[in-house]
């Protein structure tokens, strides 16, 4: 809950309360220049945590591009940004234009800054205001709109809201897969207990007398 955040000085070998189960965070260290690098290397098979790169090479330097995200590249007279992204497209393709975001909303596990859940208010064009959230994926015009994540700024606060959007032209196949799969278990059970039934009826014999 933002409302029970604190704020104030602490030092190595300090304790804090956080209220939350009681859980109880020890700062152990303190590094004051600490930053994060990102390294990249090839690598011939992807893995599940493998990230897309490429590599540039510029005036004699290399450079590593992760998949979304920007790189700018300096000279004496310009300034070159170069970005690699997903494949983007218009949803006018489908007739739907342009999304708006009316409202965003973020809740929070108790006592700290984490995401429990978040969703987005759009405006779409011939709905009108609609909701999409983590467990309520907008289905419209053949596409499907997932609440994917979002982007916040330094303080935790979010400043733009990030939605992934999904065609499946096969879905129909999938569902006529299933409906002949159901129809098929029925016809083995039915057929499957009329034969039981039948073998189980009592004969019929003819004695003949000499």
């Amino acid at each position: 809950d933002p409302k029970n955040v604190r704020k104030g000085t602490v030092k190595p070998g300090d304790t804090i309360e956080t209220g939350w189960m009681g859980l109880v965070l020890r700062i152990l260290k303190y590094i004051p220049y600490a930053k994060e690098e990102i390294t990249f290397k090839p690598n011939k098979r992807p893995t599940p945590m493998t990230t897309s790169a490429i590599e540039v090479d510029f005036n004699g330097a290399k450079h590593w591009v992760s998949l979304n995200s920007m790189l700018k590249l300096f000279t004496n007279d310009a300034v070159y940004i170069l970005t690699y992204m997903n494949r983007r497209t218009s949803l006018d393709k489908w007739g739907i234009g342009e999304l708006k975001l009316l409202d965003f909303k973020v809740g929070r596990y108790q006592g700290t800054l984490r995401a429990a859940s978040y969703e987005s208010l759009v405006d779409v064009p011939g709905l009108g205001p609609q909701t999409i959230s983590m467990n309520e994926p907008l289905k419209h015009k053949g596409l499907t709109f997932y609440q994917a994540s979002f982007d916040a700024d330094d303080s935790g606060k979010p400043r733009a809201s990030v939605l992934s959007v999904n065609q499946d032209p096969g879905r129909w196949v999938k569902y006529l897969g299933s409906l002949l799969i159901v129809l098929g278990s029925i016809h083995l059970f039915y057929f499957k207990r009329k034969t039981a039934k039948k073998a189980a009826a009592p004969k019929a014999t003819t004695e003949v007398n000499s």
